[in-house]
C-alpha cells in the first residue's frame, strides 16, 4: 500500500509540475516531465504484475488519476488553441509587412 501511495504521489507531483511549466510556455520542460510521466506508469504497472494489490486500492488511484489526467488534457487544449491564434497573428503580421515592404519599392 505505502509503494502504492508512493507512486499516485509522483503521478500527481508530476501532473503539478507539468501544469507549471505548460503554464510558463516552457515546452521543451514539459516534454521531458511527460517522458518522466510515461515511465512512473510502466514502474506502476510493472508492480501491479509483481504484486498483489488490492484491486480496489489500484481503482481508487486510478479514478484520481483519471480525473487528474481529465484536468490536464483540457489545459493543453487551452494552450493549443492559444498557440494556434499567436501563429495565426504572427503569420498575418508577417504578410502584412511582406506587402508593405513590396509596395514600399520604388
Amino acid at each position: 500500500m505505502s509503494e502504492l501511495n508512493d507512486y499516485g504521489d509522483a503521478l500527481t507531483n508530476n501532473i503539478a509540475t507539468l501544469q507549471r511549466l505548460l503554464a510558463s510556455h516552457q515546452y521543451e520542460e514539459a516534454l521531458a516531465c511527460m517522458d518522466e510521466r510515461l515511465s512512473i506508469i510502466t514502474a506502476l504497472t510493472d508492480l501491479s504484475r509483481q504484486q498483489t494489490i488490492e484491486s480496489t486500492e489500484m481503482e481508487t488511484l486510478v479514478r484520481c488519476q483519471l480525473a487528474k489526467e481529465q484536468e490536464l488534457r483540457n489545459q493543453v487544449d487551452t494552450f493549443k488553441k492559444e498557440i494556434a491564434t499567436q501563429l495565426v497573428t504572427l503569420s498575418r503580421a508577417n504578410k502584412a509587412k511582406s506587402s508593405y515592404r513590396v509596395n514600399r519599392q520604388p
